[in-house]
């Protein structure tokens, strides 16, 4: 069977902190009380006509993981997930457990996330990780007490354009009216910085990563682009990158067996896919699996337009 480029559904979870960012944003109809919409995961399933619709990306990857994912892959499962956060609330401190915890907390996992903001109300902020000002004992005397963790914290303020890469073990929180695209690792154990009575103040203890304590926040280029061009915004991340493509005109990509294959999502519409004989226009929002058999590819523009890609890292 022919591999070719696939669409896939965005599916919808409904939370009582969701925004009413998305469909102004997008230009498209949103229901209320869409707090996520799941861009892509392994239960996610495939649009676009062809051999593959109907298909779940798991079922594909079952099927010929090689082939979508690249010579050097060999996954149980796939490993991230792709979410659009619409949100209009506030996230309290919570942590995924550092790696370097892991063998000490029975059953629990990490999770590296990126969040790249596509819009923020005036006011919006989120903090990652601990001030360089604050010590050990302050944090752990702020969970006894629950006082604020906030303060305690790095705080931003949150700028339409700017990426985070948050490692497993940073505390994160974010208050205000947010849309956000996260690329994460599945799973994970999200732990609530709030429950800090006997074993869960343990455990919130043990999760942190006290020492790591640099910015992770990897600003937004506010220079017009003249030309098309890439922006890496998670270059160094051991499990994925990201770039942002900002593009002004067509744009070529050329695929390897050997690199793995390519995870688009556009931000604006007007965008087309061609490779060989397809042709394919792809919708906003909706994330696009181009496998890494594909070759060369164009993306061709009706306007300027950005698209984040991700890519899996492997070994």
């Amino acid at each position: 069977m022919e591999i070719c480029p696939v669409i896939f559904e965005i599916g919808k979870g409904y939370a009582d902190w969701a925004g009413s960012a998305f469909g102004p944003y997008f230009h498209t109809d949103s229901e209320q009380s869409v707090g996520s919409y799941y861009v892509l995961n392994a239960g996610s399933r495939v649009i676009s006509e062809g051999p593959s619709q109907g298909k779940t990306l798991e079922a594909l990857l079952q099927e010929n993981q090689h082939d979508w994912l690249g010579e050097n892959f060999d996954l149980s499962h796939f490993p991230i997930q792709m979410t659009i956060y619409d949100l209009d609330a506030e996230w309290t401190p919570h942590v995924y457990p550092d790696e370097s915890a892991i063998p000490l907390l029975d059953g629990a996992t990490p999770c590296t996330q990126f969040w790249y903001f596509l819009n923020s109300a005036p006011g919006g902020t989120l903090g990652v990780g601990f001030s360089s000002h604050a010590l050990q004992y302050q944090i752990e005397d702020a969970f006894r007490s629950q006082k604020k963790l906030n303060a305690l914290m790095q705080n931003f303020d949150a700028v339409p354009g700017d990426a985070y890469l948050i490692p497993s073990g940073r505390p994160f929180f974010i208050s205000g009216k947010h849309l956000l695209v996260s690329v994460s690792q599945v799973g994970g154990t999200l732990l609530d910085l709030s429950e800090n009575e006997g074993e869960s103040y343990e455990i919130n203890k043990l999760s942190i990563n006290f020492a790591e304590r640099n910015s992770v926040r990897i600003a937004a280029d506010t220079t017009p682009a003249l030309f098309s061009r890439r922006e890496p915004l998670a270059d160094y991340c051991r499990y994925f990158t990201v770039d942002l493509l900002d593009l002004t005109s067509d744009w070529i990509e050329q695929l390897s067996p050997l690199n793995g294959g390519h995870i688009l999502l556009p931000l604006g519409d007007g965008v087309s896919l061609q490779t060989g004989d397809i042709t394919l226009e792809l919708p906003v929002a909706h994330a696009v699996l181009v496998p890494a058999t594909a070759g060369k590819y164009t993306l061709s523009l009706k306007k300027p337009t950005q698209i984040l890609k991700v890519m899996l890292r492997h070994g």
